[in-house]
């Protein structure tokens, strides 16, 4: 963000100047009034269990030029600073970031699904990154995080990439409404909000508010091989460019799984040409080919990105390869599990090469509500006998996942059900001899990261 006046900013969000210099100028916007606040100005949120105005006197105090407010502010705030009021501050705070993004003529693409999200802008980072980019950092990318990204949009940037996440209805539908996207991505329709959302209908149009708010100028991305590509394909007026393995504007072919990765060929209008994605797993390539569309759309040559989507990224707790002492390979994709993503990541277990046996430590995917254990069991009667020979599960959800296993044939004395931590510490060390793949994965609620401390995988 460069340098806005205030009175710019009253008039970008519909406020009142209670106080201060119509003319001073700000560069900085903040929402946490923890650290170096100087010149910025400052903006409370209400969470569930605080309300940002208690902290507008420690921002003034750490040096904000001036906040924005939904309420009278009391006398201990400091009379330095200039107040703008208005009726909602999280509102102020989406119109300020919209008002930064329309200054400026960039190619904002906005990625959203299921799952993959992440890892698709992680390998689009690599992709376009010429040094004017701009991007979703950590997980910001919600109602305040996505805010934040948008006013990190200055004169020198060419390119903004956005996550989008979702809890419910109507999101997706607001952070598009202030990005104004001119590329648009939609990586899959899972179940993984299906808890909240009710239906596989409501999931595909949660996540479809993307494409309903693009512009007809705007290009939609969607995942040829997906059975909601023709619901999806309705809601906008946008040019449809499709990516996918079966078919699709953008298809990959002759795939190679590996523990490094994946090789494949990449088949698209403009030619082929051969990728090798240093991330294991099916989802990998779909991420990659999704990217590549978006890539070509805006002129990068196909050399350029075979070659950026080699390049090598970390992201902790996403299928990251750990070498233990006795000879295990531990898969440490902790950070999060859905039924889409955990069928993939069972599939590259049975599918590359291992001399040693092949197990799973797999705790309850959450969020799945009253659909959850039908979930959980179709898991272990689908795909679970022909990739492991050993099952471990954690938590009351997880346990339908050796259920549904032991009924598909899976030899029951090779499973093995915890439903409490402290028991499964206890005993997971006597269930391995060494030499084994091992794939611990599991929601980000349930902590799974420690069963990968314990089998000798210290993250």
């Amino acid at each position: 963000m460069e340098l806005t006046s205030i009175a710019t900013i009253v008039e970008a969000v519909g406020g009142r100047l209670v106080r201060g210099n119509p003319l001073m100028e700000i560069d900085r916007v903040l929402t946490d009034s923890r650290g170096d606040c100087t010149g910025a100005l400052f903006i409370p949120l209400n969470g569930e269990k605080f309300d940002g105005h208690d902290f507008v006197a420690a921002a003034v105090k750490a040096g904000a030029a001036a906040c924005i407010v939904s309420k009278d502010i009391d006398s201990s705030v400091p009379q330095n600073a200039a107040v703008i009021r208005v009726a909602d501050t999280l509102a102020a705070y989406h119109a300020i970031a919209k008002s930064n993004r329309d200054k400026y003529d960039v190619n904002v693409i906005a990625i959203t699904g299921s799952c993959g999200k992440t890892s698709t802008k992680n390998l689009m980072v690599n992709v376009l990154d010429d040094g004017a980019l701009v991007y979703t950092e950590k997980n910001e990318n919600n109602e305040i995080g996505a805010p934040k990204t948008l006013l990190r949009i200055g004169g020198d940037t060419r390119r903004a990439i956005l996550e989008f996440g979702m809890r419910g209805p109507g999101e997706i539908a607001q952070l598009t409404a202030i990005s104004n996207p001119t590329h648009a991505v939609i990586t899959n329709i899972e179940p993984s909000h299906i808890g909240r959302l009710g239906s596989m209908e409501a999931i595909a149009d949660a996540k479809g508010e993307l494409l309903e708010h693009l512009p007809s100028s705007a290009k939609a991305f969607l995942n040829a091989d997906s059975p909601w590509l023709e619901r999806l394909e309705k809601k906008t007026t946008a040019e449809v460019i499709t990516f996918g393995i079966e078919s699709g504007d953008v298809r990959a072919s002759d795939i190679k799984f590996t523990l490094e990765g994946v090789d494949f060929t990449l088949n698209t209008p403009e030619g082929k040409t051969e990728v090798s994605v240093p991330l294991p797993g099916r989802g990998a390539v779909y991420n990659s080919a999704s990217v590549a569309a978006v890539a070509l759309s805006l002129g990068e040559s196909l050399s350029t990105i075979s070659k950026n989507l080699s390049k090598p990224f970390g992201e902790s707790g996403r299928m990251n390869k750990i070498k233990t002492p006795d000879g295990k390979l531990i898969i440490d994709d902790t950070y999060n599990s859905s039924p889409s993503s955990l069928k993939l990541a069972l599939e590259l277990l049975g599918k590359v090469n291992w001399p040693g046996r092949r197990a799973a430590v797999l705790a309850d995917m959450l969020e799945l509500g009253d659909f959850s254990k039908d979930e959980h069991f179709n898991i272990g009667l689908k795909h679970l006998p022909e990739n492991l020979d050993l099952l471990i599960t954690f938590g009351e959800e997880a346990a339908s996942i050796a259920n549904g296993a032991i009924e598909a044939g899976f030899n029951k004395d090779n499973c093995f059900v915890y439903m409490d931590f402290d028991m499964l510490a206890e005993d997971i060390v006597r269930h391995f001899t060494g030499g084994e793949l091992v794939l611990v994965k599991g929601s980000r609620g349930m902590k799974l990261e420690r069963a990968v401390n314990l089998l000798g995988g210290t993250r």
